[in-house]
């Protein structure tokens, strides 16, 4: 059975091993480690290929962010990526209203061997829809990557294409580029535009000075 790559963050890192010795017939359990930021926190995510996350709320021990504020963080650089609270403290995680209620989990209620294992099931199904939609990435990806070998891609599009890059590149789904694509076209565009603006400037006279002034 194949074991996908599942971050955990807690304040306490003795409860890795309370779910890893459970977790391992399902899930390849990874703590996050060596992190002071919540940018910190993105990157070992990337640099450890993580398809599911699941975070503890308080986190009040060891970082100066909540478990809910890194998943909205983490949501917005790769919101294909399923991040699930899992915490003693369930009602004070809904009443902040930053993470959805359906993906706050109260430690509690995996007491049950049934219970734990419906959950290892769903982080599975988690980690295989996020890989679904790396496929689906991908091929937007491409139809960017092509935009801009043909010099028609926009702005917006651009930006897009960077960030596509980073993630399937941190996941193994495209190969390297070259340095050149990726510079900006948009700069391209303006260096001609000054270019030819110069060009219809009148020149300086001999002794330094314009000579429309």
């Amino acid at each position: 059975m194949f074991n996908y790559n599942i971050g955990y963050i807690d304040d306490d890192s003795s409860s890795l091993d309370d779910y890893s010795e459970l977790l391992e017939k399902y899930v390849n359990l990874k703590f996050v480690e060596n992190c002071k930021t919540i940018h910190d926190v993105y990157l070992w995510v990337l640099n450890n290929k993580i398809e599911c996350f699941v975070a503890d709320f308080k986190l009040s021990d060891r970082y100066t962010f909540s478990g809910t504020e890194l998943i909205e963080y983490l949501n917005k650089k790769i919101p294909d990526l399923v991040c699930v609270i899992l915490t003693n403290y369930p009602c004070d995680s809904i009443a902040e209203n930053i993470v959805s209620s359906i993906l706050i989990r109260d430690r509690n209620s995996l007491n049950k061997l049934e219970d734990f294992e419906n959950f290892c099931s769903e982080l599975r199904q988690a980690s295989q829809v996020f890989h679904k939609r790396l496929n689906n990435i991908e091929t937007s990806f491409s139809v960017l990557l092509e935009k801009k070998r043909v010099k028609s891609i926009t702005a917006d599009e651009e930006e897009t294409f960077i960030s596509l890059y980073s993630l399937l590149k941190a996941y193994n789904k495209i190969d390297d580029l070259p340095n050149e694509i990726f510079k900006s076209e948009i700069s391209e565009k303006i260096d001609k535009i000054l270019e030819i603006a110069s060009k219809c400037l009148p020149a300086e006279d001999n002794d330094g000075k314009n000579p429309w002034e």
